[in-house]
């Protein structure tokens, strides 16, 4: 069977744009699949908001990397524009719009995941207060972006994007990245300012910081990608000039945005951050299998309406634990804990600080009450 031979050619640079797409998607499906397995337990990795968010944005990711193919494959993109019929330039047209609406979509997403970790461990009402406005920051940029790609052209034929009457691209797409950059660099500068207070040895801080920071690194991709956008503006052979360029950027922004988000949620920094910020967000089980359990994960819950943890106070806790023990183990059982973990509900005073047994590797920064519970194995 004869295979087909892909050439790069001066009038043909659709299989760089492929290459290039599907290696990016590659490695961001990667990253995901290993931030989802590697940390959670594995009877309730399904059951965890921050892996469907993730989850999530990989799959919206993934519809957005085919829709490029598409774009490639029939569409033209990355060919000389004067060389397609008017169906490839429909297929281009309908293509590209979609990849727009699920590359703002997918962008969404994956902050929002970002935004989640960093609520569980923010231990004051200041950073709670800093991360909800993040939070509506993000949410209000995501929702007006999708709207404003979905009518950036004249009704009814919205997706028609070689038409006459559009948004000027290059301001256009210039705002939807400027505040881009602007919750980016929120979500890569907050979790400094959490972890700066938090009283441990910078040996400990730094791999959690740097984690975080990381975010920053799509600054410059998302400002490349506008440059190529002013640069190639004026060109009118829009399907292989500024396809080209643009298509390639948008591809490893939008790809290395969700890869750098799954970064703090390895294993190695979850467990620094379980290890210096203990918050009733983060509850912690020590078992005789380590820190993470005896799955060698660890879990965040939900908390309630109120923003605090699901039991208020020490009676709370010390109620929940009367259950299970009434229970025969049930409450352990259905959160696949063995009879015998012993829990720390930690609540009080944002002033309050109080250290672990006088040990430097855990500062319980937030603490006027323990409620322990404890149930011994038959």
């Amino acid at each position: 069977m004869g295979q087909r031979k892909v050439t790069i050619t001066a009038d043909d640079r659709s299989p760089e744009i492929n290459i290039v797409t599907w290696i990016m998607m590659v490695s961001m499906i990667f990253a995901v699949l290993t931030k989802i397995i590697s940390n959670p337990r594995a009877t309730s990795w399904m059951m965890s908001h921050d892996n469907i968010l993730m989850f999530s944005a990989m799959i919206v990711a993934i519809g957005q990397s085919i829709c490029v193919t598409v774009q490639t494959h029939d569409g033209g993109l990355g060919k000389r524009m004067d060389s397609l019929s008017q169906d490839e330039l429909d297929v281009y047209q309908k293509a590209g719009f979609a990849s727009q609406m699920l590359y703002v979509l997918a962008l969404l997403i994956a902050k929002g995941t970002t935004t989640y970790l960093i609520a569980t461990f923010s231990y004051t009402q200041l950073t709670r207060t800093l991360v909800r406005g993040l939070g509506i920051l993000t949410t209000c940029w995501g929702l007006v972006a999708i709207f404003a790609v979905a009518f950036q052209c004249p009704v009814p034929n919205t997706w028609q994007l070689l038409s006459a009457g559009c948004f000027n691209r290059p301001i256009f797409w210039d705002v939807i990245g400027a505040f881009d950059m602007v919750t980016d660099l929120g979500l890569a500068v907050l979790p400094m300012i959490i972890m700066w207070d938090v009283q441990i040895a910078w040996s400990r801080k730094i791999p959690v910081m740097c984690a975080f920071f990381s975010r920053a690194l799509v600054m410059p991709l998302t400002a490349l990608r506008l440059v190529f956008i002013h640069n190639t503006a004026d060109n009118p052979d829009v399907t292989f000039a500024a396809g080209h360029s643009v298509t390639i950027a948008t591809q490893i922004t939008l790809n290395m945005a969700i890869i750098l988000s799954c970064l703090p949620f390895l294993k190695t920094f979850m467990e620094q951050i379980q290890s210096t910020v203990f918050t009733p967000d983060v509850h912690m089980a020590a078992t005789t299998a380590g820190v993470y359990g005896p799955g060698g994960s660890y879990g965040m819950e939900s908390l309630g309406p109120s923003g605090k943890s699901g039991g208020n106070s020490a009676a709370k806790s010390a109620k929940s634990g009367k259950k299970s023990a009434n229970g025969s183990g049930r409450w352990y059982q259905e959160r696949g804990i063995p009879v015998g973990t012993t829990f720390a509900t930690v609540v009080g005073n944002d002033a309050d600080r109080r250290s672990s047994g006088g040990s430097e590797a855990m500062i319980i920064r937030q603490t006027t009450t323990f409620a322990v519970v404890s149930e011994q194995a038959r």
